[in-house]
């Protein structure tokens, strides 16, 4: 008779109660179902479903359970333990976690607060942009705003000190155009204590007629000084206003008192400068000799007429002597001012007793004085019209004159000037905007001032170019040395998501970047390890689970039969099929000899 005892002590995979085993049921299995097949056909079904649907036997579930190790049943009661229905304080003081939290318990992503929409544009722009607008807008502008803010500046100055340089040249213009007057009052105030004239005027005073040898000197006399000054009057008037001698055409015997002038001298015994308008008629009947092309009706004349005193009272003027020089067609004025400067507009412009301006003299220069153009007026009534109001004040105006623009400064020339020479007193100027007659107007070019300024705006964009290629250079620097590892990362990243698991990202620096992706490197080297230690662990479940499966079929198939032979032959065939073997044999000891002493 066979014992079957020694089995049960020798067994490898069996425990001393059949059925029982150190398989963990804590769910390592996957839902899908199992099934073991004899060399019968199709056995019964095993399955063991994690949801439950089908469970071991009762006493092989305990056996199992009681096998489990610590860290199984730590990682069973993890996975079956429900969310805690009491959430931490913070939670519950803080309405907007507990939100979140939800919402990550439910797969959802909290929403997010609203931001206005230029934040969140910016926000949502890539890196390289930010970093790109950033600098543009703490760089460029900027600079903009100070090359913008030091162009007005300079363009402000510049136009000042081209007013300025305006006005300080109207003002050569003035002394320009009195430098003549001056020059006439001087030869007048000669010649009014000249004997021959001093004598013609005192038998004028007297009614005595000059002889004609004494008549021939003085017109003689006033001729030269026709010549020699280049002026157009040299007129002696007797204190009846009526001509004693002119140094043109003979008028003897005519009243001549243009304006007023010489009675206004008669009675005050001063010299007197002035400019006055005078008509083609009066100089034709003068006989002057007007300069070539000049036409018009009226001419612009500056009038010097000196009183010629008695000798036997000084005190009292018996006469007078008037010099003129017509303005008009002469280059002289502005031609002085003009060689002073190099170039530039200057004028003379002449005023009617109605307040219309016409243009008396001019000189219009390039860069040759040589070639430049005479007789060419502006638009400038406004400019002169204000000048006229306002004789003792400089008035300024941007005027274009051709291609281009010029600072314009306009003054007027007082209306009378007194000179009491012999209380040396100097000059008395009188102003009447209501008989201004000349206005002198001197263009600046604004050529310099825009030659500094384009040249100032060429410095200013090529700084501009260098910023903007030092933030491309930059750009490309921080693209290189940033963005393009956070590139690569971020494909990594993806990539490693997708199930590429010998993904790494490529470590390029040893900064902050590059740290991130060693980081990350490690991270996805964990990541690995732990899930291949967790398909390990599920396999050996799984072999554990289909070890227990089997036993547990051996052992239903082993309690049905009752005869000995029948449960070894079961045994014997369910272990040739666990096993895959060939052949499996079982050995019964016999107990007489296993029982004795071994001593």
């Amino acid at each position: 008779m066979i014992n079957p005892t020694p089995i049960r002590k020798y067994g490898d995979t069996q425990s001393p109660h059949f059925g029982e085993s150190q398989t963990d049921w804590s769910g390592a299995l996957s839902p899908s179902r199992v099934e073991q097949t004899t060399d019968e056909g199709p056995a019964e079904d095993l399955a063991l479903e994690t949801h439950g649907l089908t469970e071991p036997p009762e006493d092989s579930a305990q056996a199992l359970q009681a096998d489990a190790s610590p860290d199984q049943a730590d990682l069973q009661a993890d996975l079956q333990a429900e969310p805690s229905p009491n959430p931490s304080p913070d939670l519950q003081a803080d309405p907007a976690i507990a939100i979140a939290g939800q919402a990550a318990a439910l797969g959802q992503r909290p929403e997010k607060r609203r931001r206005s929409g230029w934040v969140q544009w910016f926000r949502n722009l890539p890196l390289g942009r930010k970093q790109l607008l950033a600098m543009m807008v703490g760089e460029i502008v900027p600079l903009l705003g100070l090359g913008v803010g030091s162009t007005l500046i300079i363009t402000h100055a510049l136009r000042q000190q081209l007013v300025e340089q305006a006005k300080s040249e109207v003002e050569i213009t003035d002394v320009r155009y009195r430098i003549k007057m001056d020059q006439m009052a001087f030869g007048s105030r000669g010649q009014s204590d000249n004997a021959a004239i001093v004598k013609a005027v005192v038998e004028q005073s007297q009614g005595l007629a000059p002889t004609p040898g004494e008549m021939e000197l003085l017109r003689r006399t006033l001729n030269n000084e026709i010549q020699a000054r280049s002026i157009e009057y040299a007129t002696l008037v007797g204190g009846d206003l009526n001509i004693i001698a002119n140094g043109n055409r003979d008028r003897t015997g005519e009243a001549f008192d243009p304006y007023g002038l010489v009675s206004t001298v008669l009675k005050q015994g001063s010299q007197l400068k002035t400019s006055e308008l005078a008509t083609r008629q009066e100089l034709e009947q003068e006989g002057a000799q007007l300069p070539e092309g000049v036409e018009g009706d009226e001419f612009l004349v500056r009038y010097i007429v000196t009183p010629v005193f008695d000798p036997a009272d000084p005190a009292r003027t018996i006469g007078a002597l008037v010099f003129g020089d017509v303005v008009n067609g002469k280059s002289a004025i502005p031609k002085g001012v003009m060689g002073a400067f190099g170039n530039g507009y200057s004028a003379v412009y002449q005023r009617d007793s109605e307040g219309n301006f016409a243009l008396a003299t001019s000189l219009y220069m390039g860069e040759d004085l040589d070639r430049a153009q005479s007789a060419v007026p502006v638009a400038a009534e406004s400019l002169l019209a204000s000048a006229a109001a306002n004789p003792q004040e400089t008035f300024v105006e941007r005027i274009k004159l051709g291609d281009e623009f010029y600072t314009m400064a306009a003054r007027a020339e007082p209306t009378r000037i007194y000179n009491d020479y012999r209380q040396a007193r100097g000059d008395i100027e009188i102003f009447d905007p209501e008989e201004t007659r000349a206005i002198l107007l001197q263009g600046t070019p604004e050529t310099t001032l825009n030659s500094l300024l384009n040249r100032s705006l060429l410095q200013e964009l090529g700084v501009l170019g260098v910023s903007i290629g030092l933030i491309g250079l930059r750009s490309w620097a921080f693209r290189k040395t940033v963005l393009q590892p956070l590139l690569s990362l971020n494909e990594a990243t993806e990539s490693f998501s997708r199930g590429d698991r010998d993904r790494r990202a490529l470590v390029q620096s040893s900064d902050e970047v590059g740290e991130l992706a060693m980081s990350f490197n490690a991270m996805t080297d964990s990541i690995v390890l732990s899930e291949s230690s967790l398909a390990s662990e599920a396999k050996r479940q799984e072999r554990q689970a289909q070890m227990a499966q089997q036993l547990n079929r051996i052992t239903t198939k082993m309690r049905a039969p009752l005869e000995t032979q029948e449960i070894f032959q079961a045994a014997v065939d369910e272990v040739r099929r666990v096993l895959e073997s060939d052949r499996a044999v079982v050995y019964c000891l016999d107990e007489s000899v296993w029982g004795g002493d071994r001593r």
